[in-house]
């Protein structure tokens, strides 16, 4: 009979193993099942962040009045949605040179409207931040070579219209020769009209140095268009992030705010933000 119950005993004892492993299989799947999706969600919030602190940096280094839809629509306070469209922008040019305790830009742009020298080209010449550096530059700065030149410079006036005009050609001129001292370009459009009406140009003193139009294309994928600040280097095109749900971009007080958003796993979305101000 002892040895009868034995067997019983036995018996319960496997059902019990059995249903405790059942169950504690059900319950290391589910702790697997959380955690795999945690990891998902920690993996995706980086790369999230990761993605909005490119564009970040990109458009802080960038001139905020040029930033435009390709579609023509205006950036307002109003959060804009992206998706489907694209934002174009000129990224800035700087190169700086230590001289003792403190650096110089090699491109301020700020000249003097009365040094203007129009013949065949117009040649301005730059307001000098310390005299006796401008020698210096001129041996260090890079951007002064040839194959390094920004390709054009553009000029702003009273009836300028950002970011419009930032792509209007009547205000540019191609870039022929550069130095601490001085700049010569081809004579943009805007210099002529004046010209002709023999009338002063009311021009603000301080221009900007562009390059390529860079731009930013928002589908399921966020794609940034760019070219290296050298000209020699070929165009090219850079995925930044996949699948994304929406990208808003708006204008507030302080600067740019953008938004994210991609959705997870289970369809839910999970967004994050932050603010660009143009760094000097």
């Amino acid at each position: 009979m002892r040895h009868a119950w034995t067997l019983i005993e036995m018996l319960f004892a496997l059902i019990l193993l059995g249903i405790l492993g059942v169950l504690g299989g059900s319950t290391l799947l589910r702790i697997y099942q959380n955690y795999h999706h945690q990891n998902d969600s920690f993996i995706q919030e980086i790369q999230v962040q990761n993605a909005l602190l490119q564009i970040k940096r990109l458009l802080e280094n960038s001139y905020l009045e040029s930033l435009m839809l390709s579609s023509g629509e205006e950036i307002g306070s109003n959060p804009l949605s992206l998706k489907g469209k694209s934002l174009i922008f000129y990224e800035k040019t700087q190169e700086y040179v230590v001289i003792g305790d403190y650096s110089l830009p090699c491109l301020h742009g700020f000249f003097v409207p009365e040094s203007a020298k129009i013949n065949n080209v117009l040649t301005l010449e730059f307001l000098s931040i310390d005299l006796g550096s401008n020698g210096v530059l001129n041996k260090k700065c890079s951007v002064y070579q040839k194959v390094n030149l920004p390709q054009k410079a553009l000029f702003v006036t009273s009836d300028f219209i950002a970011p419009r005009d930032f792509y209007n050609s009547k205000f540019q001129g191609k870039i022929l020769e550069l130095n601490a001292n001085q700049i010569t370009l081809e004579i943009p459009h805007l210099f002529k009209t004046f010209m002709q009406a023999k009338a002063a140009i009311p021009i603000i003193p301080k221009m900007y140095f562009l390059y390529s139009i860079s731009s930013l294309s928002f589908g399921d994928s966020i794609f940034l268009e760019s070219k290296s600040q050298l000209q020699g280097v070929v165009r090219n095109t850079q995925e930044i992030i996949q699948e994304i749900a929406d990208f808003k971009i708006a204008k507030t007080a302080l600067g740019i705010a953008l938004e994210i958003c991609v959705n997870d796993a289970r369809g839910n979305p999970h967004c994050a933000n932050t603010l660009v101000v143009e760094v000097e």
